[in-house]
């Protein structure tokens, strides 16, 4: 978590869709480990260790495919964009930042329909890609070239 970061996924749920990135590592404080974006038909509500922002705008609309993609600067802030429109670009707090560097990160997906209990799974189709940063041209040399 140290260095910039890219998860894409996309889904689709009957009621609630929620994306936990778990961070884990010496620097992290257990109680506030969770970065956490959750859309439902009543709008949608993300939070980062130190931070929080809601919108009842941003609905989940039944049957329809949403592109989800969590990115995070190196430096402590985590965004998210659903289908392509950043929703809020929110910095961990100070202290929690800190905690980020080196620390390992998790992506839990989670969909809940409402005539199941809760954690029962309706129709959700996932597609995902991952991100991960390059190594530096210096740290990557190329063999020379014949001439």
């Amino acid at each position: 978590a140290k260095k910039p970061f890219k998860i894409a996924f996309s889904a689709s749920a009957a009621r609630m869709l929620s994306a936990v990135l778990l961070l884990s590592g010496p620097n992290v404080d257990p109680q506030r480990r969770e970065c956490l974006l959750e859309m439902s038909i009543g709008g949608a509500y993300m939070m980062v260790p130190g931070n929080e922002w809601s919108d009842r705008n941003a609905r989940l609309v039944e049957g329809k495919v949403f592109r989800f993609e969590i990115s995070g600067n190196g430096k402590g802030s985590i965004s998210w964009k659903v289908n392509d429109v950043a929703l809020k670009d929110l910095p961990a707090g100070p202290r929690e930042a800190q905690g980020f560097a080196g620390a390992e990160m998790w992506l839990v997906l989670r969909t809940r329909r409402s005539d199941n209990p809760p954690g029962a799974f309706d129709d959700v189709s996932i597609e995902a890609e991952f991100v991960l940063p390059q190594a530096p041209a210096a740290d990557n040399p190329q063999p020379a070239q014949g001439q």
